[in-house]
């Protein structure tokens, strides 16, 4: 189009200025070309990019990253969410230098979408003294600058304010599984719980949200995808501890429980299906166990190319719990199921299922449980081989080891080995005051050797009691009888242990479940003495428990002492 708009002015050209030699010619074509370019260049910047409506804001740090929306929206919602937004920024900055924060990764973030003329902003913050991390969330007509609301979204969606309230429910079943079997909980808390805790877990999860709703306070997130809302699980195990989870409401319980699983929950089980759940389900597998079964179980895989099998167990010579044949491997796609009919036995397990998935894998037993009965919902956490936290297991690992190595008093490996057990199981005991130096700790034979193997996985046998100091000092003793150590701590905890994980690649909040994990090779260990506060430096190597124990997913390679320079 442009060479011909050219030649008819050049045309034209011609005929008015006739003759007029070939330099002028020349120079009229040039003068015509820049011309055209410089019109059609303009009529281009007419022409408006779609417009970014979310950026980060200008005072965003590296740690804590904040969002500023576009004030070419219509109307004045969109500056009153930037004013609020700059100034929970400037408290939180604040708080973040005054705590000593600024190394971390993730304080603040957020995400963003565009759907229908909506648009949803979800900004995730930590705050110092308000617990666990914190959403908060907008919704923008971009057309005309108002208020969307989560029931603009609800009908939008053609759900019901119930398919909300049933999906925080069926969640709750979840993350209450997930809760009462952590090693974290209390066992005070552990055995007040009764048959009916779960109900009414789920019961004040869904009054909280429904209160919160008629407030207009629910946090939520609306993109292709659907509607997301963030709701308040508090935790049993770490006594009432906040955790805020996002619930995929989706419109059936199977769907909302498989986009809802955390990256290492790989499967889950719902307990006695009724008819609903079955014409949901898509059963790939269906599995008898027994001629007259008791018990239906259905397995649901929350992610693509899931390699499960349902493992036989027996009981070892030592009373170790001792997996056999499985059945299967069954490969599984996000949503699809394995039923199973069986009799689930009281007292030791019989079958277990267990799978994996790249770096992570679960192993885990099918048991009656004579507290809380037959949970109707069970999330089993999986074991990712590369993701280190700064949690339990880990310190008392870390903690008996260096204790253990560095005890003066042992005589030789056997006593070492014998003194890092006992400082593992003994030094985090947070109750040591409350209950007397004589009150003493009870540790199964199995746990015992789960611990063993984890501070020394290249033994391959524990060592006789009888070469251990401890025993003749009355502070260890074995019952054959009940298969039981024990133990009595006679000090509180004599010293700090701050962990440095190296080589640890942590994560965003908002990362895609398939794109999460981390990794850790060693770890560097402060050991400040209560008494002197003298500070001595370890580094110890990590690595993934090749017996996929659930209760250590590490164990420890060498310990070295670092030397302070000069």
């Amino acid at each position: 189009m442009k060479e011909k708009i050219i030649f008819f002015l050049l045309i034209i050209t011609f005929i008015l200025t006739g003759c007029g030699g070939e330099e002028e010619v020349k120079n009229t074509k040039e003068t015509i070309i820049e011309e055209v370019e410089v019109e059609e260049n303009s009529k281009e910047e007419v022409v408006k990019e779609p417009l970014d409506y979310v950026t980060d804001a200008d005072y965003s740090k590296e740690y804590a990253v904040f969002p500023i929306v576009s004030e070419e929206i219509p109307g004045d919602l969109v500056k009153k969410i930037n004013r609020e937004i700059s100034e929970l920024s400037t408290e939180l900055i604040n708080l973040y230098k005054e705590n000593g924060m600024e190394e971390l990764d993730y304080l603040a973030e957020y995400k963003y979408a565009v759907t229908d003329d909506i648009l949803s902003l979800v900004l995730y913050y930590a705050h110092p003294y308000k617990g666990t991390g914190i959403y908060q969330s907008y919704a923008i007509n971009t057309k005309d600058g108002s208020e969307v609301a989560l029931k603009d979204v609800i009908d939008l969606l053609r759900l019901t304010e119930e398919d909300v309230e049933r999906a925080v429910g069926d969640y709750a079943r979840g993350v209450f599984s997930v809760d009462v079997t952590s090693e974290y909980i209390d066992s005070e808390i552990l055995g007040s719980l009764g048959p009916d805790s779960d109900d009414e877990y789920l019961t004040a999860r869904v009054s909280e949200y429904k209160e919160l709703y008629l407030k207009g306070e629910v946090p939520f997130y609306y993109d292709k995808e659907g509607l997301t809302i963030y709701q308040n699980f508090p935790s049993f195990a770490l006594l009432g501890e906040v955790y805020y989870f996002p619930v995929m409401v989706r419109d059936s319980t199977i769907d909302t429980l498989v986009e809802s699983a955390d990256y290492d929950e790989l499967i889950f089980i719902i307990n006695e299906p009724d008819e609903e759940i079955m014409e949901q389900a898509k059963i790939k597998e269906t599995f008898k166990f027994d001629e007259d079964p008791q018990d239906k179980m259905l397995f649901i895989s929350t992610t693509d190319d899931l390699e499960i099998a349902f493992p036989f167990y027996f009981e070892g010579e030592d009373g170790e719990l001792l997996s056999g044949d499985a059945m299967g491997p069954i490969s599984l796609n996000q949503g699809e199921a394995v039923f199973l009919e069986c009799i689930i036995p009281e007292g030791m397990p019989s079958f277990g299922v267990s799978g994996s998935k790249g770096k992570i894998g679960f192993s885990n037993p099918i048991e009656f449980n004579g507290l809380y009965d037959k949970l109707d919902i069970e999330y089993i956490k999986g074991i990712d081989d590369g993701y280190l936290d700064d949690g339990y297991p880990i310190r008392r690992l870390v903690a008996g080891k260096i204790l253990g190595e560095n005890d003066s008093e042992a005589t030789s490996k056997d006593e070492k080995i014998w003194s890092s057990i006992y400082h593992a199981f003994t030094n985090y005991r947070t109750r040591d005051e409350e209950v007397g130096a004589s009150s003493e700790l009870m540790v199964w034979d199995m746990d015992l050797k789960a611990m063993f193997h984890a501070l020394y996985p290249e033994e391959k046998d524990i060592p006789p009691l009888e070469s251990c100091r401890f025993l003749d000092l009355n502070l260890m003793r074995y019952s054959p009888d009940s298969k039981t150590y024990y133990f009595t701590p006679t000090y509180s905890p004599t010293h700090d242990f701050n962990i440095h994980y190296i080589g640890y690649k942590s994560f965003s909040i908002f990362t895609p479940k398939e794109e999460k994990g981390a990794i850790a090779e060693n770890v560097l260990v402060e050991v400040v003495s209560k008494e002197t506060g003298e500070v001595e430096v370890y580094e110890i190597e990590l690595k993934p428990n090749d017996k996929n124990d659930w209760r250590y997913p590490y164990v420890l390679g060498d310990l070295k002492k670092i030397e302070p320079e000069g």
